[in-house]
């Protein structure tokens, strides 16, 4: 690649980069070769930014000249991303180092279209959802580790 070319395209990053999946899908169809191009276009949210301190206000932020330190839980509401791959399949499944189910998805054409269930390593479920053309859909229930109902979304 060129630098006017690589110039182009970091002047154009941030649109870019709204568009974090795509593909393509190529089929025969009365002889004939039917191609579609795919892509979802997600909005990049505000890009953080780290704060730059001087060195008197990095000793205040500490007390005691400790550092205060706060455990931060994952978001209990966060939907997996999942990349389709196989556009003619009708499931997705993902799985654990240790071969257990991880998720399973029910596919169309490439898109999340039907039942998504998110385990747990301990196999207990965590997510349970439905997405209808790759959108969440529904009543979507999220469990901890020992299977207790611990929130329930609406989409």
């Amino acid at each position: 690649m060129d630098a006017k070319t690589w110039n182009k395209l970091q002047k154009n990053r941030e649109y870019i980069t709204c568009f974090s999946q795509g593909g393509w899908q190529i089929k025969e169809s009365n002889g004939l070769l039917q191609t579609r191009f795919k892509v979802k276009y997600q909005a990049q949210e505000e890009e953080w930014k780290a704060p730059v301190y001087n060195t008197n206000e990095i000793t205040s932020l500490f007390s005691n000249g400790e550092p205060e330190v706060e455990t931060i839980k994952p978001k209990v509401d966060t939907i997996p991303q999942i990349y389709i791959s196989d556009f003619d399949a009708k499931k997705y499944e993902e799985f654990f180092e240790d071969g257990t189910l991880k998720l399973k998805v029910e596919v169309d054409d490439g898109l999340k279209d039907g039942n998504l269930k998110v385990y747990h390593s301990n196999g207990e479920l965590y997510i349970k959802g439905e997405f209808k053309n790759d959108q969440p859909v529904g009543k979507w229930k999220y469990y901890d580790e020992e299977g207790d109902l611990i929130k329930v979304d609406r989409y």
